[in-house]
């Protein structure tokens, strides 16, 4: 029950912060738009916002192992709530793209000290489980992040306070946990190159997810806004709700075919889907009904949200054993270097004559593309054998210690213990109860006459006494008694092969035996 406690204080803390995220990214785009500022200038803020959650995932590990998990949490969401009311301070794009900066780095830092409080607390049978719990609630707080700002007015500071409440009340319950810290996080990510090397297919399916996805979720809320001029920030919220449950519902079903087909087929597939939405929003018009645009962004998310976790587990599929951890690392910061990309492209489109919906025609080209690329991949490369493939797991594109979380890496370290040094070990351990150690033993006793005959060739007379023990019997016996007496009392010890030679010549019956137990005693 503890551990229970300590992963729901961790997770409650992760939520809330996500809640606070979540109404951000859509508050900022429509604050910026509403002062006048160009989509390009919105997907810039987008943009770095996106680099500091790369570097604060690169740097957090240093941080964690310095200051330790809780005071690294806890300087990372003070932080994060005194950026979110500085944004009032200032509408320029360029100081709010050096805050979100911040703003980035800290989420990343936060989620890295989470994730892997929760990776070292959760027991190892445990972690496929709770991974899938962890996605749903994350997800979650992503979703009711912006429902929370959907009544107030677009651009007031009443929804940054509102996010910078969420940032300061996730330090309660990760205050009151009683886990003592876990050591830090120290996965090292592959790079690209090396990544490209094992799994091409899965490095241009988590860039083009950074590419396109992160160039929607953070200027959707501009397409949305325009649906309902009186609330915009209720249309966006609700339209990335739709993109978000889409994405959670589908993540399951996709993942149950790529484990029946090859995985490069599904990422096709569920690529063709998006850009087949992504095409449908495009042409929808401005006036056209609410509900229509949400089913529409639905469909985008199931397409578009669920086949970053194909990709990894077909790189986890093609990973050499032990590097697992690494290679989901490296996956995620390519998707975080497209995710630096995609909004600057984004919002360049956007302030084309064709305006907003003009975000769907880029997506719809990226999806297009993505579908090619994997069939082009497969005519080139083989499918992985069934055999061979690791069974699909849900994962977050959030933070490297996510990696530890996932049971497939728990099976590649145990993969990767070496076992062939083990495998001559087993024979030596049974020998002892075999019968080659009798027959070692032998010779040191010599209790038997089998290792005698090694004797025979330098004491030649010695198979001659043992044929004609039935001649001793027929000789006289007062003779040999007292030199057999004398020899086995004085030369027992010194020269047991001459009383054998001595004895058996000239004893008789009752001899034989005082010298046949005289010879045994030694």
């Amino acid at each position: 029950m503890t551990y229970t406690r300590n992963l729901f204080a961790v997770m409650l803390s992760l939520t809330l912060m996500q809640v606070g995220a979540g109404a951000l990214a859509v508050a900022v785009p429509l604050a910026l738009s509403g002062s006048g500022a160009s989509a390009i200038a919105v997907g810039m803020v987008a943009a770095f916002y996106a680099f500091g959650f790369v570097a604060g995932a690169q740097f957090a590990p240093r941080f964690i192992r310095s200051m330790g998990h809780i005071r690294c949490f806890a300087a990372a969401a003070a932080l994060a709530a005194v950026l979110a009311l500085a944004l009032r301070l200032d509408d320029a794009s360029l100081s709010w793209s050096v805050m979100r900066f911040a703003m980035g780095a800290c989420v990343a830092t936060l989620l890295t000290a989470g994730e892997s409080w929760i990776a070292d607390a959760a027991p190892r049978e445990a972690r496929g489980g709770l991974l899938g719990v962890y996605h749903v609630i994350a997800k979650l707080g992503l979703i009711l992040g912006p429902f929370l700002i959907a009544g107030v007015a677009s651009g007031s500071s009443e929804a940054l306070m509102i996010a910078a409440a969420m940032f300061a009340l996730c330090l309660i319950p990760i205050a009151a946990t009683r886990k003592a810290q876990p050591a830090p996080p120290s996965t090292e990510p592959f790079g690209p190159r090396r990544l490209a090397q094992a799994a091409p297919a899965a490095v241009i399916a988590a860039l083009m997810a950074g590419l396109i996805n992160g160039a929607v979720t953070q200027l959707a809320p501009i397409y949305a806004g325009r649906l309902n001029d009186a609330a915009p920030l209720a249309a966006a919220a609700a339209f990335n709700a739709a993109i978000m449950f889409g994405g959670v519902l589908s993540q399951w079903p996709a993942g149950w075919l790529s484990d029946k087909l090859d995985r490069r087929y599904v990422v096709a597939g569920l690529a063709g889907v998006s850009a087949l939405a992504a095409i449908a929003l495009a042409l929808t018009p401005a006036n056209a009904p609410e509900w229509l645009v949400i089913f529409f962004g639905f469909v985008w998310g199931v397409g578009a949200m669920s086949y970053y976790g194909v990709a990894v587990a077909h790189a986890a599929d093609r990973a050499a054993p032990g590097v697992t951890a690494q290679m989901m690392s490296g996956l995620l910061l390519v998707w975080a270097i497209g995710s630096v990309i995609g909004p600057i492209i984004g919002g360049a489109v956007m302030v084309t004559p064709i305006g907003a919906p003009a975000l769907f025609w880029y997506a719809a080209l990226g999806g297009f593309t993505l579908l090619g690329a994997m069939f082009l991949r497969t005519r080139i490369h083989e499918a992985t054998a069934e055999g061979e493939k690791d069974p699909y797991a849900s994962v977050l594109a959030t933070s490297t210690a996510a990696a530890a979380l996932d049971p497939r890496v728990l099976d590649d370290e145990a993969d990767a213990i070496p076992t062939a040094p083990h495998a001559p070990v087993a024979p030596d351990i049974e020998s002892p109860s075999t019968e080659e150690p009798v027959a070692d033993s032998a010779p040191v006793v010599e209790p038997e006459p089998e290792p005698e005959p090694a004797l025979e060739p330098e004491v030649q007379s010695a198979p001659e006494p043992e044929t004609e023990p039935p001649a001793a019997d027929v000789e006289p016996d007062p003779e040999p008694e007292p030199p057999a007496v004398d020899d086995a009392s004085e030369g027992a010890e010194a020269d047991a092969t001459e009383s054998n030679d001595d004895t058996p010549s000239e004893l008789s019956d009752g001899d034989e035996n005082d010298g046949g137990g005289g010879d045994k005693t030694p």
